[in-house]
């Protein structure tokens, strides 16, 4: 029984990645508008600190793959945000909820098939013109691959929750546009755009019980120099807001749907 409903879920990933490799002119288009923004971004880097040997204990070179990286992450994760949102506000939820799944996990294999050839295609485009503008990111063990890997999973997963909490207050708000655009910009504030050691140590010590710290600051800052203590850091953190957020998906979406329900959705 378990099996059968793993595999509904492994078919929707499986369905989900032919999806996006099948229609190519959108597909490309996009790793285009992230090589685009990826190639802008690391000149500007490179043109900034031209003449600076390091800033914040990175060189140049670190720099620029961190804010590679921080783009991976915020470019290639799912927008599910609006999907939720969407769906509550048309009502489409409605005939969502009468398919023999459960909507949050089918939602959760359908990002899981887009962010599959994101994470495939971007990282590929994004290492291409790294080296090509800043050479290679001296120092790196490819022996710390895997748990890279890790944090760069959990990291998406967790964006993955969070805005989809956020997505399903439209089960209550008629306009919630706002709630992620506010999220989305701390996000570019707190972690992409610069490293978290740019702010005054007090900042940063409430960084740390902030999400953006262990969606984007961690595992870029891991990628560029990995310590095993900024790891175990990263890591229990993820960790954490996952027990926190997971539930917590769970219960808006069951309090969410009695709405729906109840208006005879």
């Amino acid at each position: 029984m378990l099996r059968m409903k793993i595999r509904k879920y492994i078919k929707v990933f499986g369905i989900r990645v032919q999806d996006r490799l099948a229609y190519k002119g959108s597909f490309f288009g996009e790793i285009f508008f992230y090589g685009l923004i990826t190639f802008m971004i690391t000149r500007l880097w490179t043109v900034v600190y031209a003449n600076k040997p390091d800033f914040l204990g990175l060189t140049r070179s670190q720099l620029i793959w961190y804010v590679v990286f921080t783009e991976f992450i915020a470019i290639s994760s799912a927008k599910v945000f609006h999907t939720f949102a969407r769906e509550i506000k048309e009502g489409s939820i409605s005939y969502l909820l009468l398919r023999p799944y459960h909507y949050i996990l089918y939602r959760f294999a359908d990002m899981s098939g887009v962010l599959f050839i994101k994470m495939l295609f971007n990282g590929c485009v994004a290492c291409v013109l790294s080296l090509t503008i800043t050479g290679p990111l001296i120092g790196f063990n490819p022996v710390v691959i895997p748990r890279l890997i890790l944090t760069f999973i959990a990291a998406f997963i967790l964006d993955f929750f969070i805005q989809t909490c956020l997505g399903m207050t439209a089960f209550w708000m008629e306009e919630n546009t706002a709630i992620y655009w506010i999220y989305s910009k701390l996000g570019l504030i707190l972690g992409i755009l610069l490293p978290q050691d740019i702010y005054p140590a007090g900042v940063q010590a409430v960084m740390r019980f902030l999400p953006w710290r262990y969606i984007y600051y961690g595992p870029a800052r891991l990628a560029v120099g990995f310590d095993a203590k900024l790891f175990q850091e990263i890591i229990t953190g993820q960790a954490g807001f996952l027990l926190l957020f997971i539930p917590f998906t769970f219960y808006l979406f069951n309090v969410g749907k009695r709405k729906v329900v109840h208006n005879g959705g």
